[in-house]
């Protein structure tokens, strides 16, 4: 079936952009494809509904180095609607709170919270700091003072929780689900030198996920609810790899909440992996896909296919996991530093 796919491009220059394509993934079938926007090092995507909203410019160390971009999608039109300021710091991700009225931006260079409201029409405006957080850890080159790197919201409304690289720390905030200002309710450590990256939520909302970018484990926490984290479980999910092929990128779950996905980038220990979660407090892995170069991000689409990112490779690829196996279904080449896609 013929589906729309919207892809992030990092690259900057004359191929900078958005890249939208029309593709059935089944029979491996590209339709069309354009590019969309001139927006420059464009990365991760949020959604609701008709509206897509577009984190660019995001270079981590710079001031002034992202702001958010608001879209709407209508038929085959690609309607700009506005964006915001540049941010005062780079910017690393994007997400939605569950009310949809307010974005998180997760700002890395100054490890600052972002708070921007929407409104009914998809329209962007007040985007502020909503939390700056201090400290750092162990390492020196990557962790010598705070480096927000992603926010989601919490299974249960009024809560968020973001990962700090740089801190070692998840964070556990509640926000207003009115006004969009947070109150930081809890921190948890890590230990020192993991670097949490990214995180997901079980999908009965009982277990939450964090994926350690600096040396590929997975901590597991039982979700009690109202912010509550409580530790369970460390899982060094690669442990032939070096230390220094050890990057993670990006950790989401299956539609059927049975599989978690991790993908590691290293050269020579590319990976995309899915774990069983048979048992939630101790995944077991099914599959290690290794046809994959720096996947810096996939999408899991709504029936068993992975649509991955492989950014150094200029490639969106899709993948099928079916019966605990990973099955390439095709590439499509071309797409200069590709960083998020999203399924229409």
């Amino acid at each position: 079936m013929k589906r729309t796919y919207f892809i992030a491009s990092w690259q900057q220059g004359e191929n900078e952009g958005i890249t939208k394509i029309e593709y059935d993934k089944q029979t491996d079938t590209l339709f069309s494809r354009e590019l969309i926007s001139s927006v420059k090092r464009s990365s991760y995507f949020a959604r609701r509904g008709d509206h897509l909203f577009v984190l660019t410019e995001a270079q981590m160390h710079v001031p002034n180095g992202g702001c958010v971009t608001s879209y709407k999608i209508e038929d085959d039109k690609v309607i700009l609607l506005n964006r915001t300021e540049n941010f005062d710091s780079g910017v690393t991700h994007l997400n939605i709170g569950k009310d949809g009225k307010h974005l998180y931006a997760s700002g890395y260079g100054t490890g600052t919270l972002f708070v921007i409201d929407v409104d009914k029409d998809g329209y962007l405006s007040n985007a502020r700091v909503a939390y700056k957080n201090e400290g750092s850890s162990i390492n020196k080159l990557r962790q010598e003072s705070s480096h927000m790197h992603f926010t989601t919201p919490a299974p249960d409304n009024g809560y968020i929780c973001t990962c700090d690289l740089g801190t070692d720390e998840i964070l556990v905030f509640n926000a207003n689900e009115e006004n969009g200002d947070v109150i930081k309710v809890s921190s948890l450590k890590t230990s020192l030198g993991y670097g949490p990256r990214h995180m997901v939520f079980s999908k009965d909302g009982k277990y939450a996920y964090v994926l350690c970018e600096m040396n590929y484990h997975l901590l597991i926490y039982a979700y009690e609810g109202t912010g509550d984290l409580e530790f369970i479980n460390d899982i060094e999910l690669y442990p032939e790899a070096p230390a220094d092929k050890r990057s993670c990128s990006a950790i989401r779950i299956s539609q059927d909440g049975k599989t978690l996905f991790t993908a590691n980038r290293g050269e020579g220990y590319n990976c995309l992996d899915a774990w069983n979660l048979n048992d939630p407090e101790n995944p077991v892995l099914s599959d290690r896909f290794t046809d994959v170069y720096f996947p810096r991000d996939f999408a899991v689409l709504d029936d068993d296919y992975l649509a991955v990112c492989n950014q150094l490779a200029n490639q969106l690829q899709f993948v099928k996991f079916e019966n605990g196996h990973f099955t390439e279904t095709g590439k499509i080449e071309g797409i200069l530093m590709p960083v998020s896609v999203v399924e229409w």
